[in-house]
Order: C-alpha cells, then sequence, then structure tokens
C-alpha cells in the first residue's frame, strides 16, 4: 500500500472508530439512561481522544498541526480532547537528519557555502518543519527552521481528506461552523508555509519595538532564507509557558504576562 493511501485508510479508520464509540454510547444510553451516560462519558471521551493522539502522531505532518490548532481554536471539543490534543504541541518527533541536509542543499545551493558548522541534532521539532543551530563563517550563530521535504506532496492531499472528515463528522456531531474552521486553518497553513511572508512579518513587527530594550526579535539573515528556509540570528530564552525555568531565572512571571500583553497589542 502506498504512503498515501496508507494515510488515508489510518485517517479513516479513525474517524468511523470514533463515530462507532459515540453511537454506540447512545444506544447504551438509550438502554441505561442520562445517569449512566453522564457517569461514563467521560470515560468515552478520554479513549476517543487517545485515538486520535495516536493516530495523529503516527500520521504526523499537518495533522498535528490541524490537531495543534483544534486544542486551541475549537471550544466545542470536549476538554479531554483539548487537553489530549495540547499535548501535540511538545510531542513532534524529528525527522532524520538526511533530509534536512538534503532539503537545504536544494534550497540554497551555493549560500550552503556560507555555512560553517550546523548542528545535527534539532533544536525544535515541529510538524512542517524542525530547527538546527548553525554557525556562520562570519561566527554568527543562527537558527535554521527547514521545512520538511514532502510537505509539497503530503499537505494539499492532507488538507482535502481533513475536509472530508470534517464533512464526516458534521454528519454525526451536531456542531456549527466546522467548515469555517477548516478554511481559518487552511489560511493560516499557508502563511505558515511561506518562510519569506515570515521573515517580513519579523521585520515588521521589531520595528514597533526598536526603541524597547525589553523586547527582543531575531532578525531575518535574508542570503541564507527562501520560501521553505528560514534563516535568523540566534537569541537565547525559555518558553514562557516553561514556568519552572522562568521561577530559576527569578523572572517576575506578573510582569512577563503584562509585557506579553502590551506586545501582542501593538503588533
Amino acid at each position: 500500500m502506498s504512503t498515501v493511501k496508507w494515510r488515508f485508510v489510518r485517517a479513516y479508520g479513525t474517524t468511523f472508530l470514533v463515530i462507532a464509540s459515540y453511537v454506540w454510547l447512545g444506544v447504551r444510553t438509550r438502554a441505561l439512561g442520562r445517569a449512566w451516560r453522564e457517569a461514563n462519558i467521560g470515560g468515552f471521551h478520554t479513549r476517543n481522544a487517545r485515538r486520535v493522539y495516536a493516530t495523529i502522531l503516527k500520521l504526523q505532518g499537518l495533522f498535528i498541526k490541524v490537531g495543534q490548532l483544534l486544542s486551541i481554536m475549537a471550544n466545542f471539543l470536549p476538554t479531554e480532547f483539548r487537553a489530549e490534543l495540547e499535548g501535540l504541541q511538545d510531542q513532534v518527533p524529528p525527522r532524520p537528519f538526511s533530509e534536512i541536509d538534503d532539503r537545504l542543499g536544494r534550497e540554497l545551493g551555493d549560500s550552503m557555502k556560507l555555512i560553517a558548522d550546523l548542528d545535527k541534532e534539532p533544536t525544535a521539532s515541529a510538524s512542517l518543519g524542525q530547527v538546527h543551530s548553525a554557525r556562520l563563517v562570519d561566527g554568527r550563530r543562527v537558527a535554521l527552521k527547514v521545512q520538511h521535504r514532502d510537505n509539497d506532496q503530503i499537505v494539499p492531499l492532507d488538507l482535502r481528506t481533513i475536509r472530508r472528515i470534517m464533512a464526516i463528522v458534521q454528519w454525526f456531531v451536531p456542531v456549527q461552523g466546522l467548515d469555517a474552521y477548516y478554511h481559518q486553518i487552511k489560511e493560516l497553513l499557508s502563511q505558515e508555509l511561506d518562510f519569506v511572508l515570515e521573515a517580513d512579518h519579523i521585520e515588521r513587527i521589531s520595528k514597533n519595538f526598536a526603541n524597547d530594550p525589553r523586547v527582543v526579535f531575531p532578525k531575518p539573515v535574508r542570503e541564507l532564507s527562501t520560501r521553505r528556509v528560514l534563516a535568523t540570528t540566534w537569541v537565547d530564552g525559555v518558553k514562557v509557558s516553561d514556568v519552572g525555568a522562568l521561577s530559576k531565572l527569578g523572572v517576575d512571571k506578573r510582569d512577563v504576562a503584562q509585557r506579553l500583553v502590551r506586545v501582542y497589542c501593538q503588533m
């Protein structure tokens, strides 16, 4: 079975398994009553959320990104589903370095000679790409964000599959606005897959904080950036959600929260 067909079968198989689970919940509810349903529905949600989570991790690519976005955007999802999908934010397995090296060579060509040293271990791994640290011949340390090489083939196919799955789900679950979620996700993805646009946004937003030393932005390195590769100067830091690391640094978390609100308002 081809990779594409396997992805379809796995995605649709999990979809119908989850739907069948909730149909069975309905049958049991009619037989045993609403009290039984209220006592057991949490378990159904948890089991189905784990099925979806496991399938997303197996399929990777766009399904991970959609799962991440749904965990943030989709308020209609049960709490158990959102909690499970939120785990996708930090659970993306990296791709082999050989794929990244091949992608860099194809995208950058002769500009690869500007890179003196490239770390084979990714600093971060995401659904559509991953980040590697590198040292340039001029001594600068940079972050190289590289899209996975199969995005061009897989993303359009996955988008079609996801839209069909949403249409199937809407037949069984009375949720309004799923098509609107799909179009929002599609628009966000089109922007995320254009690293030239991302570099433009970094430069544009950073100008709003040129006189504020408390807000630091990485600077795009244009000679090493394309639509599928984004190079920026390296900026050390910790995730704002890593409360333990912020405490060790002696950071005032309330001040950080207030500053973040101001930053987003100025963006």
